[in-house]
């Protein structure tokens, strides 16, 4: 998150052409990063992205997209920004009072577009020293009848950030995917608990044939069909809670296999987990089915 501010901070400071003929693009740049509202941020974001942060809940989405807020935000944590009339330096940042930090200034290098895409070289530089500097290299492209950044790269490094998906949105809110992995865990060992309990109050059937039997009616008498082992949601279809879906398949009367994917690979969660009548709970961070194979939580 920290370089991810760094680099949206320098994008937030490049808001005036380094040359006398004014582009659309960096006129794209001022308008999203020195904006005052979300709307103007999001519509030089790529659709995808917009569409990645439609689907989350409204708290989650609400807390990411004041993230983007760059300018408005270095002005809260006192940071001073002076934009110059004209010349090669399009900004000059000043450290807010106690920092011991130099002022910074940002400059436009270079420029290469076609009129649908266009790649900008910024380098950021130590106002007292000449020699040094740091060099990004930012990408947008024309979509959707504006110009919309989808790629940040740290010239050198190759550190990107590519804002062109879904997976941008966890390293926003990492957060979130932990919390559903921890609630995903928690899930499968709640399972493994009300198999145990269905095969010892109903051990001529053994384990539950099905998810369905381990809810209830809504009445406190209990059967096999209706055991009231567990809540509703993880007894009905589709099986979902907190960002992942649970598969339940029963191989033998002693013995099941119970699966947990993330709904979305990378933003609702980073590893699908594995469990079976052992009780143990197995990991993948790939985006496949887990198996028995998969190395157990430590």
């Amino acid at each position: 998150m920290h370089r991810l501010a760094s680099l949206c901070t320098i994008l937030a400071l490049a808001a005036a052409p380094a040359f006398s003929q004014s582009f659309p693009e960096i006129d794209a740049l001022r308008e999203a990063f020195l904006a005052k509202n979300v709307e103007t941020v999001l519509a030089h974001l790529p659709s995808s992205l917009n569409e990645a942060l439609s689907q989350l809940p409204a708290p989650d989405r609400v807390e990411i997209e004041q993230q983007f807020l760059i300018a408005e935000r270095l002005k809260r944590e006192g940071v001073q920004i002076t934009l110059p009339d004209g010349g090669a330096v399009l900004a000059v940042v000043e450290p807010k009072q106690g920092e011991a930090a130099e002022a910074k200034q940002i400059v436009l290098d270079k420029r290469i577009s076609d009129g649908y895409e266009s790649v900008l070289w910024l380098s950021v530089r130590d106002q007292q020293e000449e020699g040094s500097r740091q060099a990004l290299q930012i990408s947008l492209r024309f979509e959707d009848g504006a110009w919309r950044v989808y790629e940040l790269r740290l010239a050198g490094s190759g550190e990107a950030i590519d804002l062109d998906g879904a997976k941008f949105i966890e390293k926003l809110h990492p957060s979130r995917v932990g919390a559903n992995e921890a609630s995903a865990i928690g899930t499968l060992r709640t399972y493994n608990t009300a198999n145990v309990t269905y095969a010892a109050t109903y051990p001529d059937i053994g384990y539950p044939p099905n998810l369905n039997v381990l809810g209830t009616e809504g009445t406190e008498e209990t059967t096999s069909d209706h055991s009231g082992l567990v809540d509703t949601t993880l007894s009905s279809p589709p099986y979902e809670k907190a960002g992942y879906r649970f598969t339940y398949e029963r191989t033998g009367a002693l013995n099941y296999t119970i699966v947990g994917r993330p709904l979305e690979y990378g933003v609702s969660g980073r590893r699908a987990f594995f469990t079976d009548q052992t009780g143990v709970v197995r990991f993948t961070e790939e985006d496949r089915l887990p198996t028995g194979n998969d190395p157990p939580l430590q």
